[in-house]
């Protein structure tokens, strides 16, 4: 009975180290081929290989477009496909620049070069402030990650606000993409337009408006945030009294 007993613990000391010798092999293959348990139920290799955007069904379409469409937007999409690269190590090498402009809130750098629309509440709330704004970032191990934004401590609410904010964020979008600075300036001065047509009372209406057409251009890669005949939607809902996101539809008034 004791030798059994023994034979069986043998067994098991032997079973334990040949799966502990065929695990270290399937992790050390040959340089050549694909081991049999790196190959899918339809016979492919499913190792993780590099992909390329030419496979992409759309690509056609996007190779048409690309030769038919703005030479700006064109431009844009190059830079930020440039900066897909490696997010982190282009922030850091604009936050060390000696030429970026100072005080722009690290957040919004983030949207910039991520072809997100700038948050306006960010930046104004980043131009007089007494310390500067924390990003809300953690670590698992050596890796970051962002824990949200937070709220901006204010909002653009004037126009005198809105004008502020806005020069300011042009001198940032144009360190990252200088070809779009006159876009930038012109967009500046179709918004001001706005706030001196409209009584002071509407001017949030067009706060509102630059939200959805920024929101709709974002980093510049489709369209320009002067390609205001695009936006006409967005005037009719938002500035317009019947409009459905006026104040007196959303109040139910007539």
């Amino acid at each position: 009975m004791e030798s059994s007993r023994l034979s069986n613990h043998d067994e098991i000391d032997e079973l334990i180290s040949q799966i502990s010798r065929d695990s270290k092999r399937s992790r050390v293959q040959p340089s050549g081929g694909d081991s049999d348990d790196e190959i899918d139920s339809n016979g492919a290799s499913n190792k993780k290989r590099r992909v390329f955007e030419s496979e992409m069904p759309w690509y056609t379409r996007e190779e048409e477009a690309r030769r038919s469409g703005n030479r700006d937007c064109e431009e844009s999409r190059k830079i930020l496909h440039l900066f897909a690269q490696d997010y982190k190590v282009i922030k850091q090498w604009i936050q060390t620049s000696r030429t970026a402009p100072l005080g722009f809130p690290a957040s919004e750098w983030d949207n910039i070069i991520q072809g997100q629309p700038v948050n306006l509440d960010a930046v104004f709330s980043s131009l007089h402030h007494i310390s500067a704004p924390k990003e809300n970032i953690g670590c698992v191990g050596h890796t970051e990650i962002s824990l949200g934004r937070s709220e901006p401590a204010k909002k653009v609410q004037t126009s005198g606000e809105w004008t502020s904010t806005w020069n300011t964020t042009i001198k940032a979008v144009k360190f990252t993409f200088p070809h779009r600075e006159q876009e930038l300036r012109e967009y500046g001065e179709y918004i001001e337009g706005h706030f001196s047509a409209k009584v002071a009372s509407a001017h949030r209406r067009i706060i509102l408006y630059d939200i959805a057409i920024c929101n709709e251009v974002g980093g510049g890669q489709n369209a320009l945030l002067t390609d205001t005949h695009k936006f006409l939607r967005f005037f009719s809902a938002i500035v317009m009294p019947d409009g459905i996101e006026s104040d007196h539809a959303r109040l139910g008034l007539k």
